[in-house]
C-alpha cells in the first residue's frame, strides 16, 4: 500500500514537521531518479525543523554496528536516520538492512532511499517519488527548496513553459530548474528564451561536473566536460570554478576545525558526495593553490594571453592525494 502521494508527504512535513505516522518508524522513499540536491533540501529542511539527522549510506553500513547505534540513543535524541541503498539488491547485506529497519521499533525514525527499478519487500510505508512530476509536486519541490519562494504565478510559468518545451517534466529537469527561479524578475524573457533551454539540455548538468571532478571519476568528468565546455563563454567558467575551488577550500577548513555549522555556509553548489564524503580525501591546501593559479590565469587573459590550462588544475586535483589522515 502506497502511504501517499509524494508532494502531500512534503507538504505536510513542511508545514507541520509531520513526517511520520506516529506509529511508522520506517518509511521507504521509492525513486526512479532521486537527485543528490533533493537530499540536500531535504536534509535543510530537516535541520531548520530541529530535527538531530543522521545520513548512511548501505555500502558503507555494517549491521551489527548499525544495531548498536540505534540501541545507544535515548528518547531525547530522537531523530532522523537517512539510509541511502546505494548497494545491488542482490547482495545479503541489501536484505539483512532492509528488513532490520522495517521491524525497528525504537525512538529513531528511519527513512530508506531506494529504487524503483528494484523490487520491494514490501509495500507498506512506501512514498513512491514520480519519474514525472506535475504542477502541485513541482510547487512542493520549490517550497522544499525555498519555504520563501511564494511567488506562485512564476512557478506556474517556469512548470508551464518546461512542458511547452520538453512534453513532461522529470524530477531531475525539476530539481536542476527550481534554484533559479527565485532570481526571476525584470529578465523574466532572457530567462525563458535562454536559460531555461540550457538547463532542460540533455547533457549532465553542472553539478555532476564537479561531483566528477571531486569524486576522481576522471573517464566520467572528461566526457562531461567536452560536452560541456562550449556551452558557456571564458568568463562563466572563471568564475564557476573560482567559486566551487574557494567553498571546497573554506569547508574543508571549518571541518577539519571542528566548525560544522561555519562549514554548512560554505556547501552552496559543492556536490553531495564532497560535502558528504570525499572531503577528507583532500588537503584544504590544494584549493587554495589552484585558486591562485586561476587569478593569474584571469589576469594573463585581460593582458591578451593564452585560454585558461583547465586541464592542469583538472590534473592536479585527480592526482593529488592528501597528507591528512581521514576521519
Amino acid at each position: 500500500m502506497i502511504s501517499e502521494r509524494y508532494d502531500i508527504w512534503l507538504t505536510q512535513g513542511l508545514r507541520n514537521k509531520i513526517w511520520f505516522s506516529e506509529d511508522v518508524h520506517c518509511i521507504q522513499l521509492l525513486a526512479y531518479e532521486f537527485p543528490s540536491s533533493m537530499l540536500c533540501w531535504l536534509q535543510k529542511a530537516w535541520r531548520d525543523q530541529g530535527f538531530a539527522l543522521r545520513l548512511l549510506y548501505a555500502s558503507d553500513i555494517d549491521v551489527v554496528e548499525l544495531k548498536l547505534m540505534l540501541s545507544m540513543y535515548s528518547f531525547q535524541d530522537t531523530s532522523i536516520l537517512l539510509i541511502n541503498m546505494d548497494i545491488d539488491p542482490s547482495r545479503k547485506l541489501y536484505n539483512l538492512i532492509i528488513n532490520f529497519c522495517l521491524t525497528y521499533k525504537g525512538h529513531f525514525r528511519i527513512i530508506l532511499v531506494v529504487s524503483s527499478q528494484h523490487k520491494l519487500i514490501t509495500r507498506e510505508n512506501v512514498i513512491e517519488v514520480p519519474r514525472y512530476i506535475d504542477l502541485p509536486l513541482f510547487m512542493a519541490l520549490c517550497n522544499l527548496f525555498d519555504s520563501e519562494m511564494n511567488d506562485q504565478h512564476i512557478v506556474k510559468l517556469c512548470f508551464d513553459y518546461i512542458i511547452a518545451q520538453s512534453t513532461k517534466v522529470t524530477v531531475v529537469q525539476a530539481c536542476r530548474v527550481i534554484p533559479y527561479i527565485q532570481v526571476v524578475g525584470r529578465g523574466r524573457d532572457q530567462f525563458f528564451s535562454q536559460w531555461l533551454p540550457n538547463l532542460l539540455q540533455i547533457s549532465p548538468p553542472l553539478f555532476m561536473l564537479s561531483q566528477y571532478l571531486f569524486a576522481r571519476e576522471e573517464q566520467n568528468f572528461y566526457k562531461t566536460w567536452f560536452n560541456l565546455y562550449h556551452r558557456y563563454s571564458d568568463e562563466f567558467w572563471l568564475v564557476y570554478w573560482s567559486d566551487q575551488l574557494w567553498q571546497a577550500y573554506c569547508f574543508i577548513l571549518a571541518m577539519r576545525s571542528g566548525q560544522t555549522e561555519v562549514a554548512k555556509t560554505f556547501t552552496k553548489g559543492l556536490p553531495f558526495s564532497f560535502i558528504q564524503r570525499s572531503w577528507r580525501t583532500y588537503d584544504a591546501n590544494l584549493f587554495a593553490e589552484l585558486l591562485l593559479s586561476l587569478y593569474e590565469y584571469d589576469c594573463y587573459i585581460k593582458q591578451g594571453g593564452l585560454i585558461v590550462p583547465y586541464e592542469l588544475l583538472f590534473r592536479k586535483i585527480f592526482s593529488h592525494r592528501s597528507n591528512v589522515l581521514s576521519g
